[in-house]
């Protein structure tokens, strides 16, 4: 799997070439991609047009608003979830006629967790420029920062006049080895994988075998079907792109029939790995540890490439119990180049975020 941030850039460019936007991700109407360049530094970056219905990855509007709605009535009680959810819809009403869905989102991976290259302040400035000036009505986003792993980044934006908008409560695994020998529910997974009677599926089965339409329906049950429609919406064509260009690591189990249960897909720099494709088959009882066995499967690379682990978001307690650190993830938001009512719509999100949104994920570990 490609590392290197010039060469996964240069393949997701040729991925991009090959297949339309509307054949990979079937939920970002209305979105366009491209790669922009600026010396030793290129990125791709998502161009949301305007605000339909779509994914929370390409549309700020959906991640913040409609995203937000969803995990109050997942999250909260009735009588707490109804008025967030109708104070939502007053502000998705404003929001739309401040044209907030209106986006260039830069190195935008079309998953949930972007990872970083190392900050060159000069060639990251001028990408800021050049997007800028050729999406003017345009505000400029940068998603996935958070102050563990990119505090230059994060220092540096703000420095070019980026607001900072609190998007998730994420979980940071810095040293998954250390991790392995300090804590105890590790021991229990590992003791899990060598007793399980399921059979391991390598990348080399899954080049082999390609299952692509299996991983998709694997990843739909977890993340479409228990968790969000606002979630990205892949078809299998997505899933054998990435994998076949080399941007997508799989791991699995399958049974003695050898249908696969489950999927461990990882994404990796060169420092930092993330698991975007994560499914299993959510009718097998919870005692076969499917979760467990998988996650299990993505810490095992980790510590073999000398990887941290980004874990995104959700499921709080059984990372932390497994040594990982919480901390806040930002949007780093550009619009002074917009009109002032939209500078305006943004900074009250940036308020409502910091100042109600952040500290209630705190509160309920969400």
């Amino acid at each position: 799997m490609l590392n290197n941030h010039r060469d996964r850039t240069e393949a997701f460019a040729a991925l991009l070439q090959q297949h339309p936007l509307t054949d990979l991700l079937h939920n970002a109407p209305h979105v366009s991609m491209d790669i922009v360049r600026s010396g030793d530094l290129a990125v791709p970056i998502s161009v949301c047009h305007d605000d339909a219905p779509q994914t929370w990855v390409t549309s700020p509007l959906a991640m913040y608003a409609d995203y937000t709605q969803e995990e109050s009535r997942r999250h909260l009680p009735a009588y707490a979830a109804h008025p967030i959810i109708a104070a939502v819809e007053l502000l998705k009403r404003y929001l739309r006629q401040q044209h907030f869905a209106r986006a260039v989102t830069l190195n935008n991976w079309l998953i949930s967790t972007n990872l970083y290259p190392a900050l060159i302040p000069q060639a990251a400035c001028k990408l800021l420029q050049q997007t800028r000036e050729h999406y003017p009505q345009h505000a400029l986003w940068w998603r996935s920062l958070n102050p563990i792993q990119h505090r230059d980044w994060l220092q540096f934006l703000q420095q070019q006049g980026c607001l900072l908008i609190p998007g998730r409560r994420i979980f940071i695994l810095s040293d998954p080895a250390a991790a392995r020998q300090r804590h105890r529910d590790w021991q229990h997974d590992a003791r899990l994988q060598r007793n399980t009677r399921l059979h391991y599926c390598s990348d080399a089965d899954f080049q082999r075998t390609q299952p692509y339409e299996r991983v998709r329906d694997l990843y739909n049950l977890l993340y479409l079907a228990k968790y969000s429609q606002l979630n990205p919406q892949y078809s299998h064509t997505w899933m054998q792109a990435l994998h076949q260009h080399g941007l997508l690591h799989l791991q699995g189990y399958a049974d003695d029939s050898g249908e696969l249960l489950g999927v461990a897909g990882v994404v990796a720099n060169e420092a930092t790995l993330t698991t975007p494709i994560f499914g299993f088959d959510t009718s097998v009882a919870q005692k076969v540890g499917l979760y467990r066995l998988h996650n299990g499967l993505a810490a095992d690379y980790a510590i073999e490439q000398g990887l941290s682990i980004n874990m995104s978001a959700g499921a709080g307690q059984f990372k932390q119990h497994r040594g990982a650190v919480a901390c806040m993830e930002y949007s780093a938001v550009y619009a002074h180049h917009l009109p002032r009512s939209q500078q305006r719509a943004i900074r009250a999100v940036q308020f409502i975020s910091q100042y109600v949104a952040a500290p209630l994920m705190q509160r309920l570990d969400m």
